[in-house]
């Protein structure tokens, strides 16, 4: 059987609530394809993969005093 992933173990119990009507299983095949499905429903979250491995979706301050936090964006984008 071997060793699992956190996204396996989770997997395997929204099956097993289910089966006990304690709401629904969820279908994802891999952690990419939940953060694809929140990256369309939250705008929040519109930013490339390749821009949270890079840093580039961290709140950074702005170097002028009177300016609010942005988000920089990615080379990749």
């Amino acid at each position: 059987m071997g060793t699992r992933s956190d996204f396996d173990l989770l997997r395997i119990l929204s099956h097993q609530l289910e089966k006990l009507g304690l709401g629904k299983a969820f279908h994802y095949k891999t952690p990419a394809a939940v953060f694809e499905e929140i990256r369309k429903a939250v705008p929040g979250y519109n930013v490339h993969p390749a821009g949270l491995l890079t840093g580039g979706a961290e709140p950074r301050r702005s170097s002028s005093p009177g300016m609010a936090m942005s988000l920089t964006t990615s080379p990749f984008n």
